[in-house]
């Protein structure tokens, strides 16, 4: 919440980088930031909005965490069982 409180700085510094010329930003990354913001919306909807989206993608985390570790188990046993081939 406490960038919430000075958007118009970030937005402002958006637009001047824009203008300076950054390539890889363009005028609908910062339509985007400022929807992403929430700044029509009251300090308390954007609060709930912004710790359902942290709860989400901390749900999704932990998801992607168990299958990130069973890639690399079996990736692990992948390559043993390789190794062990070419020594045998």
């Amino acid at each position: 919440m406490a960038i919430r409180k000075h958007a118009d700085i970030f937005i402002n510094l958006l637009i001047l980088m824009l203008v300076a010329g950054l390539e890889e930003l363009t005028m609908k990354d910062i339509r985007f930031m400022q929807s992403a913001f929430f700044l029509r919306n009251s300090d308390a909807e954007a609060s709930t909005y912004f710790r359902q989206k942290i709860q989400l993608a901390r749900k999704g985390h932990q998801t992607w965490r168990k299958i990130n570790n069973i890639a690399h188990l079996y990736m692990g046993w992948k390559s043993k069982n390789k190794k062990n081939k070419e020594e045998s």
